[in-house]
């Protein structure tokens, strides 16, 4: 027992000690591990955005080679972006709010669809974005008021995937502590103020630690290991997958409460943005779905009860899933990566053509 033990130090842990830090090295500078800005909470305005006192730019990269890769920048208030944002301005002001779509870390930040529909306006009009993942409806709603706090834009874009307004309700998915849910009960809806989860690295120093380490950053991101294992353990249910999909329109326990959440938040938009233009638009069709996770397809069921709410508010709305759709089907260019089902930069630059020829048509 001795001898292994001596064995043990004398050749084993140095040789994990050497391995490590040559992985620590490879995955550093070889095939360089993602770096993903540093969460925060913002507790004074309950906002869930990045951390402007960490690190300020960085590469977020994809997959085992690190083949898909994007600079990210984090500006003066939080928000990937390549320009800085400013409290008052005498241009027009335009805010873009959304998911990891809007937050757009997989592509350089000044390719994301916002940033390319800045330089279309050739700076005439400053375009904000306010993308975080995770977000739902519920919180773009809560980033509209930020938004109007700090910035006063004259024209909100709300960009919406499918399970946007389905992940708004708390009970539908109770993790959301930390952004702007609903509760529904019966035809009543409330708001749940968000507030902090203390299981973050942003209020635990050793997690904050462990993330600066290369290796654990590969592991964890490139490799995407916590959801191998959680998809081992937890099989996809398709009943729940199909609660996004065309079985919404069936699933009567789902289908009453996501139409409340939008009725509700559409509602609570017009109160709060009285004589402004609002537009929502559609993301993520039916395509590619071989190549891309199933997100593909959550949108179009949505579409038309979404229209119908817009309708009634008297806003406006830009189907990008019809438009996507009949490019692809024309061009079979992907719009998406084949890495995460995200935008592509193609994806980015098609968004922002389209939404640039539709408000310069209506205005």
């Amino acid at each position: 027992m001795s001898k292994f033990i001596k064995k043990f130090f004398c050749i084993i842990v140095p040789f994990i000690i050497v391995l490590s830090a040559f992985l620590e090295l490879f995955f550093r500078f070889a095939v360089p591990a993602t770096e993903v800005p540093q969460d925060f909470f913002d507790e004074k305005n309950l906002i869930f955005r990045f951390d402007t006192g960490s690190a300020k730019e960085g590469l977020y990269t994809v997959g085992v080679t690190a083949q898909q890769r994007g600079k990210w920048k984090i500006n003066n208030y939080g928000w990937n972006s390549p320009i800085d944002y400013t409290s008052k301005s005498v241009k027009k002001r335009i805010a873009i709010f959304g998911d990891s779509n809007i937050e757009a870390l997989q592509v350089d930040c000044d390719k994301s669809y916002p940033s390319v529909l800045r330089k279309l306006f050739s700076d005439s009009v400053e375009v904000y974005s306010f993308g975080k993942t995770g977000a739902s409806s519920s919180e773009y709603l809560n980033f509209s008021r930020y938004a109007n706090k700090y910035f006063q834009p004259d024209i909100l874009i709300f960009n919406i995937v499918g399970n946007d307004f389905y992940e708004s309700i708390l009970k539908f998915k109770p993790s959301n502590i930390h952004i702007l849910t609903l509760n529904i009960n019966d035809s009543n809806v409330t708001e749940n103020l968000p507030r902090p989860d203390y299981t973050y690295s942003q209020y635990n120093w050793k997690k904050r630690l462990i993330k600066e380490s290369a290796l654990f950053r590969y592991i964890s991101h490139n490799l995407n290991l916590r959801t191998t294992i959680t998809e081992l353990l937890y099989p996809k249910d398709e009943k729940k997958i199909n609660i996004y999909a065309d079985d919404i329109s069936k699933a009567e326990d789902k289908r009453d409460p996501v139409r409340l959440a939008i009725d509700y938040i559409l509602r609570k938009i017009s109160e709060e943005n009285p004589g402004k233009r609002i537009i929502f638009v559609t993301d993520m069709p039916a395509i590619e779905n071989t190549n891309n996770n199933s997100r593909g397809q959550f949108i179009n069921p949505l579409n038309y009860i979404l229209h119908e709410y817009c309708v009634k508010y008297g806003f406006e709305f830009l189907d990008m899933a019809s438009l996507i759709t009949e490019d692809y089907e024309k061009n079979h260019i992907k719009f998406y990566s084949e890495h995460d089902g995200h935008y592509n930069e193609y994806g980015h630059a098609f968004a922002a053509n389209q939404l640039y020829n539709y408000l310069i048509q209506k205005k």
